[in-house]
């Protein structure tokens, strides 16, 4: 493709229709803009008008003629002055507007000229693209014979393939009926094991709600011993108060001895509401040592529990393998 880009100069385009000329060619924008690779037709147009300009421009070989008599030549010379004066004085103002009316013509043309370049360099390019894109079209043309040609070769080779798998079908259709009846004989041995599979996810479900109640009731006893255990620490901390009382008590009744029998009466009845706490502090304990018996007592029944739901979800792993082991042996 033609680049657009290209920097066009005079002496260019000079040497460009220099080397057209020198071939015998026609000296031409496009013949010029082809040559060069590229560039704005616009300016290629301007340079090759100063090219054709500096051409007329030059001399032309003079033609040798015998000298003219002297008389002669003033007679002419004579004559042609006065012509001379009398066409400047007449035409003068005739040229001056042909001039003017040329000069607009000339303008207007070189316009039009300029567009007419601009619309030939857009077209050049255009059938440029167009070039590329045809040599892409026939190169992917060119690809879809090769493909054809291979696909074509590959049906041959599969129709070849397709006869070969149709004698081996023809051969192991007596090996087919055998591998249907093993099929049928897996299947049977299939169903047994998938009763077997729901009977122990079965038994499986119902330990897990058994584990989930023992679960509970530990929960339970163990809340029910927290709850001893704060009710012990409270019965033993009023026991202690009611002996702190009772030592007080006996302090004042041997300093008192007047009031002998009203503190012998008080200190009696501390100790006995102190050895009614010991009372309720020894029931506390019985208790939270029932309590945490039974906490233990539910917490191996849950480890036994735990280890018979291993031993099921062991047997129902050793089931499903067995199962995949004989569904792989039948796909064998």
């Amino acid at each position: 493709m033609a680049d657009n880009a290209k920097i066009v100069t005079d002496e260019l385009v000079a040497q460009v229709a220099e080397k057209l000329t020198a071939a015998g060619e026609r000296v031409s924008n496009r013949a010029v803009w082809s040559a060069i690779g590229g560039g704005s037709m616009t300016t290629i147009s301007a340079s090759l008008r100063r090219w054709r300009e500096r051409q007329e421009l030059q001399p032309a070989q003079q033609i040798e003629r015998a000298p003219l008599p002297d008389d002669v030549r003033g007679a002419l010379e004579n004559a042609g002055d006065l012509l001379w004066a009398a066409a400047q004085r007449e035409t003068q103002g005739e040229i001056d507007d042909l001039t003017a009316a040329m000069n607009e013509r000339i303008n207007k043309a070189q316009g039009e000229r300029d567009v007419a370049l601009g619309e030939l360099q857009a077209a050049l390019e255009e059938l440029e693209t167009a070039k590329a894109n045809i040599a892409e079209q026939a190169a992917a043309a060119a690809a879809a014979v090769a493909d054809a040609e291979r696909l074509t070769a590959e049906v041959a080779q599969l129709k070849q393939d397709v006869a070969a798998q149709a004698e081996v079908a023809h051969t192991a259709s007596a090996a087919l009926v055998e591998s249907k009846r093993h099929a049928d004989h897996l299947s049977g041995l299939m169903a047994q094991e998938r009763t077997e599979r729901v009977e122990a996810i079965s038994r499986a479900a119902t330990a897990e709600q058994q584990v989930a109640a023992l679960t509970a009731q530990e929960a339970a006893q163990s809340a029910r011993a927290y709850e001893l255990a704060e009710r012990l620490q409270r019965v033993e901390k009023r026991a202690e108060a009611l002996d702190q009382r009772v030592q007080a008590a006996e302090g004042e009744a041997k300093e008192a001895i007047r009031d002998a029998g009203a503190q012998r009466t008080a200190a009696e009845a501390a100790r006995a509401e102190a050895a009614e706490a010991r009372h309720e502090a020894k029931e506390a304990q019985e208790a939270a040592r029932a309590a945490l018996a039974a906490a233990d007592e539910l917490r191996a029944q849950l480890a036994a529990q735990q280890q018979a739901q291993q031993t099921q979800d062991e047997e129902l792993a050793d089931l499903v393998k067995k199962a995949g082991e004989k569904q792989q042996s039948n796909k064998g």
